[in-house]
């Protein structure tokens, strides 16, 4: 996910492990934006794609998107949580 005014994803991770308190990993470090020593919880994830360009104004028209945590609130992050219905909803927009 991209932040800011020109919100929008643009890639889609697998989560492979349940989430463990471990320091940021190596190969991580060098996509962070600011630096980040703590240990604290993550998950272990594998990009599955990389090329997306989905607009935060075209998502929000779709209904069953409506409360997208991305929509609400502060944004910092650039991971984010969906439901299994939301998931397969973006899935969707994706193979088009």
């Amino acid at each position: 996910m991209e932040t800011g005014p020109n919100r929008r994803i643009r890639a889609i991770i697998s989560v492979d492990s349940a989430p463990q308190v471990i320091p940021e990993l190596p190969h991580e470090k060098e996509f962070c934006t600011g630096i980040d020593t703590s240990v604290r919880c993550r998950i272990l994830g594998a990009f599955k794609r990389q090329d997306l360009d989905l607009l935060v104004q075209d998502l929000q028209g779709i209904e069953a998107l409506r409360g997208l945590c991305l929509f609400h609130g502060d944004q910092r992050g650039t991971n984010f949580p969906v439901t299994q219905k939301e998931g397969e909803v973006i899935m969707s927009l994706t193979e088009r």
